[in-house]
């Protein structure tokens, strides 16, 4: 079993430094994400649905030009009707 490494910062040096890699969480918004997609590092995602309208926010991943087909793992409702969804990436 690989070790999770806790990575919330604003760019991926630290992941990268890291030896043989890990497993990383993502927390830090899109431009984030965006630089682990970038570099092809994102082999599963998990996104959480709160049922909140807020009419603005962050990007969960920035603009970056990659297209990326998705298979669906699993579904999950949560307390307060937060809905999970995990999804692997075709590409891993």
């Amino acid at each position: 079993m690989m070790d999770v490494i806790y990575y919330v910062a604003a760019s991926l040096d630290g992941y990268i430094a890291t030896p043989d890699g890990g497993v990383a969480w993502l927390v830090g918004g899109g431009v984030l994400a965006a630089s682990f997609l970038q570099r092809r590092l994102v082999s599963e995602y998990i996104v959480s649905v709160v049922p909140i309208i807020l009419g603005g926010g962050i990007p969960m991943i920035s603009p970056n030009g990659i297209r990326e087909s998705l298979t669906l793992l699993e579904t999950r409702v949560c307390t307060g009707g937060i809905m999970q969804v995990r999804y692997r990436s075709e590409g891993h």
